[in-house]
């Protein structure tokens, strides 16, 4: 019998089940033949890293080992039974962490943030240490970097559909599920702005909470015209209050 995500609470991220059950198709956990190499790919913003810490915890289970190797912040995670242990590694000791905790083992390996063809084909190179049934996750936002080790199961994040972009932002905005028809106009483009991406949804949203309408169409505008330029000012007033707070 295939294993199959749960499903997820009505007020649970957007699109989760949507995600999860693409990627435990890949993933094809009733499997123990093969060491499986799997791939979350997409730009910055779609959600892959929210998307694989869901898919890690509810997994875990089916596993006597998890690590998640987090790029970003150097450190990595280590769950054997009921331990967890989050160190900071360098990156010339990543390998021998990995291959330590997984070797022989039924293992899950989450890798995010990755960007080196080396610590990919590195890690590729010590898969065979790993138990039957093990699964290896790679979070990129480069696909190339994934055909380049011939990962052949791979799933690009695209960004969320309209009304899942719509929901997401009047949650953070307005803290429901859609918008009053004061705010309809408004919260539709404040969507197109945001590119449907979870993250500058969020924040975009975040920025305009309790505000009036006057303010969001104040804001919409500066940030309408130009769409490469909208992102990177969506995150500049997101670190500037996290600055002021």
């Amino acid at each position: 019998m295939p294993i199959s995500p749960s499903t997820f609470k009505a007020d649970g991220p957007v699109a989760m089940d949507r995600h999860m059950h693409a990627l435990y198709e890949l993933l094809d956990l009733s499997s123990d033949k093969e060491v499986r190499l799997v791939g979350i790919c997409g730009p910055g913003g779609v959600g892959k890293t929210t998307l694989a810490r869901y898919a890690y915890e509810e997994m875990s289970v089916n596993f006597h080992v998890h690590m998640f190797v987090d790029n970003s912040e150097k450190n990595y995670h280590q769950d054997h039974q009921e331990t967890f242990t989050s160190i900071e590694i360098q990156e010339e000791d990543q390998i021998d962490v990995i291959k330590s905790a997984l070797g022989q083992r039924r293992g899950l390996l989450v890798i995010d943030s990755v960007d080196n063809l080396q610590q990919l084909k590195d890690i590729v190179e010590i898969v065979g240490w790993f138990g039957s049934g093990s699964r290896v996750i790679f979070i990129t936002q480069e696909k190339n970097l994934l055909d380049e080790i011939g990962v052949e199961h791979v799933y690009e994040l695209q960004s969320l559909r309209y009304d899942e972009a719509l929901q997401l932002f009047c949650r953070t905005a307005l803290n429901q599920l859609y918008p009053p028809t004061s705010f309809e106009s408004l919260a539709l483009r404040a969507v197109q702005v945001a590119g449907f991406l979870p993250l500058t949804l969020k924040i975009l949203g975040s920025s305009l909470h309790g505000k009036d309408e006057r303010t969001w169409e104040e804001e919409l505008q500066k940030l309408e015209g130009d769409p490469e330029k909208t992102i990177m000012e969506v995150m500049k007033k997101s670190y500037a209050r996290t600055n002021e707070d």
